[in-house]
This record gives structure tokens, C-alpha cells and sequence, in this order.
């Protein structure tokens, strides 16, 4: 029997101590707001060209604003989408933020993505990309900028009502809690819901 009670007794210290693990991270999730300016955004039925990139049909686009009152800094690394369709979950399509780090010739990385997705205390800004003014990773040849970064969901299933293109979404934001060195404290993990129209 006093077996029975210390095996109770230490998996009830154990799920305390996960509990309080997750406290600290939620506290920071809950203090970090990540919005869309665009509520609901438009499903697009034919394919389009940007640049080389064809998105194909049954598509939509979205940008997300970051507003960070956590007290700690926060660098968002991975999001990814679920779209709901006829009731049926599918992704998740995953955007890895480190791909966008620019090299230049020499191969060398001037602009990495931790400069430009790691949202300070008391910050807001969009979820963005970094480039130089001209375009390209060459310091030399122009000061650089971030612009807001467009997520395209693209080749999402026709629905079995063609017309009804109303999809539930869900998106998660993985990323990490810095500490004042700027190394990785904790994990982040947000998530956002909004409907397509």
C-alpha cells in the first residue's frame, strides 16, 4: 500500500512541475498579441504567377501583425496552417522563417531572419522579411528594410460545394522566449483562428 501512495505521490509532484512549466510559457503566449489585418480573407478559384512561383487554385493570402507586452523578447521561427475542409482538417503548410535568410556573394548572411522575427518587449510590427533597398543581400548597395511578409495557402481541395469556400483555419506560431543574452529560454507557441470568405 505505501508503495501504491508513493507512486501517486510522485506522479502528482511530476504533473505539478509540467504544469508550472507550461504556466511560464503560456504567460508569455497570452501576453503576445498576433493579428490579421484582414479578418477573412478571400478564396482565390484560378491559379496566378508572382514572380517564377505559380499558387495554384483554390487559394488565399495573409498577413499577421505581432504586438509583444510580454515584458520578454520573442522571435516567431515556424507557422503553419490547418484549413478545414468539409469538416476534414488537412496541412499543416509549413512556413520555416530561417529559409528567408538572405547570403550575399561571399557567402555571407548580412541579413538573418533572427534580426528581423525577433520581436523585443513592448514591440509591435508584422511578421516580416528583411531585404536591402535595392533587392538584393549586399549591404554595400543599400540600407536595409523589412517588409511585412504575405503567407500564400495555395492547392487546398475543392470543397464538395464548390460555392462554399468559407474555410475554418487555424494557425500556429512556433518560436522561442529569449533570455537577456538573447538565447533561447522557452519555447512560444501561439495560435490564431479565423474563417476564409
Amino acid at each position: 500500500m505505501k508503495a501504491k501512495w508513493k507512486y501517486f505521490l510522485l506522479a502528482f509532484l511530476c504533473t505539478g512541475l509540467v504544469q508550472c512549466g507550461k504556466k511560464a510559457e503560456d504567460e508569455v503566449a497570452s501576453k503576445v498579441d498576433i493579428v490579421m489585418p484582414n479578418k477573412s480573407p478571400l478564396v482565390r478559384v484560378t491559379p496566378r504567377n508572382l514572380g517564377t512561383t505559380e499558387i495554384s487554385d483554390n487559394w488565399f493570402d495573409s498577413v499577421f501583425m505581432v504586438r509583444n507586452n510580454s515584458g520578454k523578447d520573442v522571435r516567431i521561427e515556424e507557422v503553419m496552417f490547418y484549413v478545414t475542409i468539409d469538416g476534414v482538417e488537412t496541412g499543416p503548410h509549413i512556413f520555416d522563417l530561417g529559409v528567408l535568410t538572405l547570403y550575399d556573394e561571399d557567402g555571407g548572411s548580412p541579413y538573418i531572419f533572427m534580426d528581423y522575427c525577433t520581436y523585443p518587449k513592448n514591440m509591435a510590427g508584422a511578421v516580416k522579411m528583411a531585404a536591402c533597398s535595392n533587392g538584393t543581400a549586399d549591404p554595400e548597395a543599400g540600407v536595409p528594410y523589412s517588409f511585412p511578409l504575405t503567407f500564400y495557402i495555395g492547392r487546398l481541395p475543392k470543397p464538395q460545394i464548390p460555392s462554399l469556400l468559407a474555410f475554418p483555419v487555424r494557425v500556429e506560431f512556433h518560436g522561442v522566449v529569449l533570455d537577456g543574452a538573447g538565447g533561447d529560454a522557452d519555447r512560444f507557441f501561439k495560435t490564431i483562428n479565423f474563417t476564409t470568405r
